[in-house]
């Protein structure tokens, strides 16, 4: 008896498998071929992004037994997305329903935090994702390097979908039902279905930084000095660093000690050899980075139009832009030590004042510095119709939160169980308007859950960046 969602059963009702990949894996199998045994001309799903919101959708759809495609604009080459997401007890249970956590925890790719979540790389969870495609269907159901250009309408009959794909078109005849999970900046959300994104939180700059274990595996003597080696030299650097954050903090008044604090909001990930930080700044720090950025911008501005212009100042302006860069590179890693320091001092203070696990970020070297500029918003519809043709809106394209959170992923997979419920209004010839209704009020009920986490969480580290526009009323 398989584990699944239905349209009774919600999320957290759901009870978690403790089947391996492989067991669970031949129950899906099963279930797909049982799909198709009972009705082999399902709906035709085409799903426009192949991020985790797409490819758990992918995934829905073939043990629905529906024709599946997914367009995803990156190659198949890529390698995907650092960054790390904390994934509640609801995405756990429904990863686990489809065998993408067996998958994950057997690698040896994910983390657990309180309460039964846990924490994983977003390249890590795609990853699983297509492992679980692979396993159902041997057909090429992930697109690489497309993307879709076009829909042809037809007043009262289905749509056709005109996409490319390794640089040549090809055309999607009488598509019954479009995901749109493209991510926040949607091409065919906002100039093909001509929706547009709802400001909840103003976007503020963050500095986001990935810290990866560079130690090597220990396999002979060398190896085992070159581990030891890295160790001590990690071990040194943290504490170079936490002399400096504790000198602020108790002689300067700086940082969680003085109401004015440098570091707003710090916000650690880990995963197995990663740490991934998310960073806000003060109003008067972020300025400050502000002027660094825009110095470097400006020289490398400079030396672009010199070259074209003034070739003699070339030679000149490239030091300027040299010692740009190494003071946005200081600044930005100045900043990401302090913040990991923050962080890890903060869940002390949690644990010994509040009782909470104590919970802290192992030193690793800093791999990947940027920043980033932040907010959250929703799409202004999240389902439609192009003549018979369905659309849902998914993923971050559905709504996006404040990423300092550690919510990013969230409203991708819990709505899952509701692309789920539509799917099998469809098979049951359900009102189409009942079922967009049912979508829209179950994933806003979700998206403004998450929305007032991001809100509470801004209010702690910029309640200067909180004030929102008044939102748009959903349309259909």
């Amino acid at each position: 008896m398989t584990t699944r969602i239905s349209p009774n059963l919600r999320p957290q009702q759901l009870q978690p498998s403790l089947r391996s990949f492989a067991a669970r894996i031949e129950e899906l199998k099963e279930e797909r071929a049982r799909s198709l045994s009972q009705n082999p001309n399902k709906p035709s799903i085409v799903i426009s992004g192949g991020g985790p919101a797409g490819l758990i959708r992918g995934i829905e759809s073939l043990l629905n037994g529906n024709p599946t495609i997914i367009l995803e604009k990156r190659r198949e080459s890529d390698n995907g997305r650092e960054n790390t997401v904390l994934l509640r007890k609801n995405a756990y249970r429904l990863l686990n329903c489809f065998g993408i956590y067996q998958y994950l925890s057997e690698n040896g790719l994910i983390f657990p935090a309180d309460d039964g979540e846990f924490n994983v790389r977003l390249k890590d969870l795609e990853q699983a994702m297509k492992a679980v495609i692979g396993e159902l269907t041997r057909e090429s159901v992930v697109k690489y390097d497309s993307q879709l250009e076009r829909i042809v309408p037809h007043p009262g009959a289905k749509a056709d979908l005109i996409y490319r794909s390794s640089g040549r078109q090809v055309q999607q005849n009488a598509v019954d039902l479009l995901v749109v999970a493209e991510g926040a900046h949607s091409p065919t959300n906002e100039h093909l279905l001509g929706n547009h994104r709802v400001t909840v939180l103003p976007s503020i700059p963050v500095i986001a930084a990935i810290f990866k274990d560079d130690r090597p595996q220990v396999t002979g003597p060398a190896t085992f000095f070159q581990y030891v080696g890295m160790t001590l030299a990690n071990t040194s650097t943290s504490v170079y660093y936490y002399a400096i954050f504790l000198f602020k903090c108790f002689f300067q008044g700086e940082h969680i000690f003085n109401s004015s604090r440098k570091i707003a909001g710090s916000l650690i990930l880990t995963t197995p050899n990663q740490n991934y930080l998310g960073s806000g700044l003060s109003r008067e720090e972020t300025e400050e980075m502000k002027r660094v950025l825009d110095k470097l911008k400006s020289a490398k501005a400079e030396l672009e139009e010199a070259r074209l212009r003034n070739p003699s100042q070339v030679a000149l302006l490239e030091q300027k832009v040299d010692e740009a860069q190494k003071e946005r590179d200081a600044y930005l890693n100045y900043w990401s030590a302090m913040s990991l320091c923050f962080a890890n001092i903060l869940n002390i203070f949690r644990c010994v004042l509040g009782g909470d696990k104590l919970q802290v970020a192992s030193w690793l070297p800093l791999d990947h510095v940027s920043v980033a500029e932040i907010g959250a918003d929703r799409s202004s519809s999240y389902s439609g119709s192009i003549g018979t043709t369905a659309y849902l809106i998914a993923g971050d394209t559905m709504a996006t939160v404040d990423p300092t959170t550690g919510r990013g992923c969230n409203t991708a997979i819990e709505t899952m169980s509701d692309f789920h419920d539509f799917i099998l209004g469809i098979d049951a010839n359900q009102d189409m308007d009942s079922l967009f209704e049912q979508y829209n009020l179950r994933c806003t009920q979700i998206v403004d859950a998450n929305h007032r986490e991001s809100v509470n969480m801004r209010h702690l580290y910029r309640p200067d960046a909180v004030a929102v526009p008044q939102n748009a009323p959903l349309r259909a």
